[in-house]
């Protein structure tokens, strides 16, 4: 396993030394500069002739053999993400079986099958040119495997699958041993508000090297990095999250609020991760992972879940019957509110906490053509997406990575929908702020 270190250096820029953190020195601006919106001393430098030139200094490559990570695949061009995916059966981090096996299953893309993983890996210019300090990921790793790995999906049932099974595995695999790491600081970020910044700048460097490694991975999907693959993108999805909640933490005022954007980057993030995988379910449903399919029957009420559905019904009944609505749209809007509900009833019963499964599942199955209205801010199909952020505020109570992310794109999504559907809007905006106001 490569080292974790870091070497010392003396050329940070004056803001990173003054607040006693790493830079990773990128010119014109550093990371962490540009990630706070403050003027970097290296751009004074850089406007002066007399300035020292940064030196240049190849990384490491973090990819292991086992993952058969590609350098090249990180560089090609990125299609258009809202054309990528088909329906597809879920990543299975909620803790059932996917359920939806039976929905047809597009090709896997023959370009880069994940452009958005650009988006958790740093550009070259602006890498880190020294690793976090060991003490560091050893303090990550202790927090991980006492904390951190109760809070996932059915921690408290099969916590010894996040805490024992995933590190065996990081220990042979090291993009997802960075993934591991990513996300406990994302957790240390959001439980300690006045270390955050530090915090998730570890969090964003190793989020780039997981990000990297696991997309050469799901790329050449074999019997031997499966499983790692599946933890990996597992942990994927909820560091995308994870993210954004540690810096809305016991704070309403954060500098950025995740959008409808960054949920549907979230959501073509799962879907394509989803559609690499499912090649490899039988395998994967074998393995160390076997208890997390294990198939439960739950019978306690939903109240919040089964009012959705009684609105969703009511919302469909409205987009027949309203004739401004052109047919295509309709029909594409009325089979997503169904899928929707067949979704939630199905999880009401095969999942301890169905809120958190239908957060991954649901957008595994979403058609293309559905993605294609909410991208187009169609106002009825926006309204469905508004039931799906309510879903997603209901998880804050199971899932701290979750945190501000439901009512934060709900008014993202707000802003863009028309009279006479701003109306209809009202029920799932008032659970929100009602919930967040308790």
């Amino acid at each position: 396993m490569p080292k974790l270190g870091y070497s010392k250096s003396r050329n940070g820029c004056q803001r990173c030394r003054q607040r006693r953190v790493k830079c990773d020195e990128a010119r014109p601006q550093c990371s962490a500069c540009v990630r706070h919106k403050v003027t970097c001393s290296f751009v004074a430098a850089q406007a002066n002739p007399g300035a020292h030139h940064e030196s240049s200094v190849q990384r490491a490559s973090v990819t292991s053999a086992e993952f058969n990570s590609s350098s090249t695949e990180s560089e090609r061009k990125e299609p258009d993400a809202y054309s990528q995916y088909g329906r597809s059966a879920s990543v299975n981090i909620g803790g059932s079986p996917a359920i939806l096996n039976e929905s047809p299953l597009l090709p896997a893309p023959r370009s880069d099958p994940f452009p958005l993983f650009s988006k958790y890996v740093l550009p070259q210019h602006a890498e880190r040119q020294d690793k976090t300090p060991w003490v560091t990921d050893l303090e990550l790793m202790h927090h991980y495997s006492t904390t951190t790995c109760f809070t996932f999906p059915r921690g408290q049932e099969v916590g010894h699958i996040w805490q024992s099974a995933v590190v065996e595995l990081a220990l042979k695999h090291v993009p997802l041993l960075h993934q591991v790491l990513a996300i406990t600081a994302s957790h240390l970020a959001y439980l300690r508000p006045h270390q955050r910044q530090s915090y998730a700048l570890v969090a964003s460097q190793h989020q780039s090297d997981a990000a990297r490694g696991l997309r050469g991975a799901l790329a050449q999907i074999t019997s031997d990095n499966c499983h790692a693959s599946f933890a990996g993108a597992s942990l994927l999805v909820i560091g995308a999250f994870a993210a954004a909640a540690s810096s809305n933490s016991n704070t309403h005022s954060a500098k950025h609020q995740p959008t409808m954007a960054d949920m549907l980057d979230v959501v073509l993030l799962t879907r394509g991760m989803a559609a690499v995988l499912h090649s490899s379910e039988p395998t994967i449903q074998r393995g160390p992972f076997a208890d997390l399919f294990m198939q439960m029957t739950y019978s306690a009420p939903q109240i919040f879940l089964e009012a959705v559905c009684g609105k969703l019904h009511e919302l469909s009944i409205k987009v027949l019957e309203d004739h401004s609505i052109d047919q295509d749209t309709a029909r594409i809007v009325n089979f997503e509110i169904h899928n929707l509900i067949t979704c939630i009833k199905d999880q009401i019963h095969k999942a301890a906490v169905p809120v958190l499964r239908i957060l991954t599942l649901w957008p595994t199955v979403l058609s293309d053509d559905f993605l294609g209205l909410l991208n187009r801010k169609i106002s009825p199909a926006l309204v469905v997406f508004t039931y799906y952020c309510a879903i997603t505020h209901e998880c804050q109570a199971f899932a701290w990575y979750t945190s501000g992310w439901g009512i934060s794109v709900a008014r993202d999504v707000e802003r863009y929908i028309q009279e006479p559907w701003a109306d209809i809007i009202r029920w799932p905006m008032d659970c929100m702020s009602l919930q967040r106001a308790a």
